[in-house]
């Protein structure tokens, strides 16, 4: 739920850095980063990222961006534990 956050990951999306890229779902980050505050660089950007993307994907981004729910701290920190659970392997994570 954090703007500028979601402005980076916004930029992850569109460049690809980390994750597949998905116009999509950054502009559905860059849209979440400019109402919860970080209009500045957010801004350009999904004007920018627009000029790429059809009607259709900025409506579905759009949807999304409505119907995103931020996770509480506890479901952060839970799929965090579980994510280096799963990286450490089996045998790792008997230790």
């Amino acid at each position: 739920g954090l703007a500028s956050s979601q402005y980076n990951i916004a930029t992850m999306y569109e460049d690809g850095i980390g994750v597949e890229p998905d116009k999509v779902r950054a502009y559905m980050y860059y849209q979440l980063a400019i109402e919860g505050g970080f209009p500045k660089f957010a801004t350009e950007a999904l004007e920018g990222l627009a000029a790429e993307m059809s009607p259709v994907e900025i409506k579905e981004a759009t949807k999304m961006a409505r119907a995103f729910v931020p996770q509480t701290r506890e479901e952060s920190a839970e799929e965090m534990k579980i994510t280096a659970e799963a990286l450490e392997g089996p045998a790792e994570a008997a230790q």
